[in-house]
């Protein structure tokens, strides 16, 4: 089960292999930074005494713009929305040796949000802006592009932009996740 980061878990760090050794920096640098500052949370497995995976939040709103830059609709089964609500995935990493760990914080991250946030400010949405790199390389070292949403699809998320063409202009493509069936199934749970 994910804990709150203290700057006491971040000794656990020391040995932390990502895919990226930026996300590693990231737990080091950033998410102390975010944190004294208020801009974000963050939430960590650990496993052993080593830091498994790590996930930040931060409250956001999910903006959908065109290519002129006019803002656009997200639609939903209860109708279109603009600038709704959401909880962003600011950071997320796993040990490459600790499996399914990234997979565990976004699960856990859906249920916090759907029955700890929302309920008291209203929020609809998880979004995150998968992290893209056309110059990456596999795990051999051959030239392949990076492309974290497809991690996150396989959880259910759904492109902001459906049709946004490869690569993109960004590091990222931004994602989202509608939390409304997991909300009304947590309401019908409560006695």
């Amino acid at each position: 089960s994910p804990e709150p980061w203290t700057r006491a878990i971040s000794s656990c760090a020391k040995g932390f292999q990502c895919i990226y050794p930026k996300f590693g920096l990231d737990f080091r640098q950033q998410v102390p930074e975010e944190d004294r500052l208020h801009l974000s949370r963050c939430w960590v497995i650990v496993e052993n005494g080593h830091l498994a995976s790590y996930i930040t939040l931060q409250a956001d709103s999910l903006e959908y713009r065109d290519e002129r830059g006019r803002k656009k609709k997200i639609s939903t089964n209860d109708g279109d929305l603009v600038n709704p609500a959401s909880v962003k995935i600011g950071l997320l990493a796993a040990d490459k040796r600790a499996k399914r760990a990234g997979r565990a914080l976004i699960l856990w991250a859906v249920e916090f949000i759907s029955e700890s946030i929302a309920p008291r400010i209203g929020v609809r949405f998880i979004k995150v802006d998968a992290y893209y790199d056309k110059n990456g390389k596999d795990q051999h070292g051959k030239s392949q592009p990076y492309d974290s949403s497809l991690f996150y699809q396989k959880l259910g998320f759904q492109y902001v932009d459906p049709n946004e063409k490869l690569p993109p202009k960004e590091a990222f493509r931004s994602m989202f996740l509608d939390l409304k069936p997991t909300i009304d199934r947590l309401a019908k749970e409560k006695p």
